[in-house]
């Protein structure tokens, strides 16, 4: 046993501050030829390194033949290299943060923008670790057996989270873009993929929650009623996700002018973003998009733009001569409204107090017979002043007032010109 404690103590003395030191056994064991070493020891080389030989034996499960694997290891790969036992190393949490120095990713980096395991997103919520650099100081603690023996964290989960550290310590900036958007401009995980990674993270219920909330527009009361939860559950639910799009939007400053330029012009999210995920999740993730852009000062005006838009086309229709005399054609009508107008159209129609849709025949009645109405629409039709004799006539035609008389129109006359609606040049009055 002394020979093997004295084998161990030289090689180890080698091992230190090399770059042999932050490697995990098994990546070493791997890079020596030693296959049947692979599948074992996650621990790093560095955490035996401390050990004289007395020590190391005295670890539980290390007895002769592990430790000679370990010296068997070293030896072969300094043997190999001998150049490597002069070669430094700087710890791998400072190549990390040179990295991120290096790259212009600030050490307050969000985790929450990190495309982790969801268990891993989990972890650092419910241990308060909000930054890239508490994550990073996290699994220096901790290292990868400290976090694989973390409750409801897997292997596979903390497999992808070394990766994503390792791609910082070599600085490999093609693995890291796999997890962080290094790059609000573009460059690293693009918007898409961050949007996706927090659908992802969501549950079959929250998910199905969410659709109804953003996509059908229940109300929060349907919804709560839908999954048998409290109002306050469902709206938690919601703020959490929009919250979540918010920061990413917040990080895709460019991108997020581009977004909502494109959401007041009715264009096409899914290409500006290059969506090629599923489908489904898109459509909440535009849905989303849309519920935040509302808020902004943008949105607040494409609202009002549209009211306005809706108002005049409204009044268009009030304006054609045949709704008074058996109802306009919506099809007609609509074949002169621009086609991403029509469907909010047609949905404001069914809302309107001023309107009527028959629906078997497709056409459009006055809702009431407002005298001043009628005769506006048909005054706005002609170009030369029209007699009122004449527009009587026509009136009791349509069957509105069959009983019209032109003292009526004339006592009515009054109110009608305090709001300017029919100046003498447009109907003669005294013909």
């Amino acid at each position: 046993m002394a020979k093997i404690t004295l084998r161990w103590e030289i090689l180890s003395g080698k091992a230190k501050d090399t770059a042999l030191a932050s490697s995990r056994v098994r990546d070493l064991a791997k890079q020596a030829g030693f296959e049947w070493y692979v599948s074992r020891g996650d621990e790093c080389l560095v955490d035996f390194l401390d050990y004289d030989g007395e020590g190391i034996c005295r670890l539980y499960s290390f007895g002769k033949t592990k430790i000679t694997r370990l010296c068997d290891i070293l030896e072969t790969l300094q043997e190999n290299d001998p150049e490597i036992e002069l070669e430094p190393d700087l710890p791998p949490m400072t190549k990390a943060l040179e990295t991120m120095e290096r790259w212009n990713v600030p050490v307050n980096f969000p985790c929450s923008l990190l495309a982790l395991p969801i268990r891993v997103s989990h972890y650092c919520e419910e241990n308060q670790i909000a930054t890239l650099d508490a994550l990073l100081t996290e699994w220096e603690r901790l290292g990868y057996s400290g976090f694989k023996a973390k409750k409801n964290l897997g292997r596979k989960s903390v497999d992808e989270l070394e990766t994503f550290i390792s791609s910082l310590v070599s600085g490999d900036f093609k693995l890291a873009s796999r997890f962080l958007p290094i790059d609000a401009d573009g460059s690293g995980a693009d918007f898409a993929a961050s949007l996706a990674h927090v659908l992802l993270e969501q549950t079959p219920a929250e998910m199905e929650m969410l659709n109804l909330r953003l996509l059908v527009g229940m109300t929060l009361e349907e919804s709560a009623e839908t999954h048998e939860l409290t109002r306050e559950r469902v709206r938690q639910v919601e703020a959490k996700f929009l919250t979540q799009v918010s920061l990413r939007l917040d990080h895709f400053r460019r991108l997020n002018e581009d977004l909502l330029r494109s959401w007041v012009e009715l264009g096409d999210w899914f290409t500006l973003v290059r969506w090629n995920g599923d489908p489904d999740h898109g459509l909440l993730a535009k849905a989303a998009l849309e519920s935040i852009f509302r808020d902004s000062p943008q949105g607040i005006a494409r609202e009002l733009s549209d009211e306005a838009r809706m108002e005049k086309l409204e009044n268009e229709l009030g304006a054609c001569p045949d709704l008074w005399f058996g109802g306009t054609s919506l099809e007609n009508f609509l074949n002169g409204v621009d086609l991403d107008q029509r469907v909010p159209f047609c949905e404001q129609l069914t809302v309107s107090r001023r309107f009527r849709l028959d629906h078997a025949t497709g056409r459009v009645h006055p809702a009431k017979t407002d005298l001043r109405r009628c005769i506006k629409a048909m005054v706005a039709e002609e170009d030369d002043p029209v007699p009122l004799s004449w527009i009587v006539e026509l009136i009791r035609k349509t069957g509105c007032h069959p009983k019209l008389e032109r003292i009526d129109v004339l006592r009515r006359r009054t109110s009608w010109r305090h709001r300017d609606d029919f100046p003498d040049e447009m109907i003669l009055w005294r013909e």
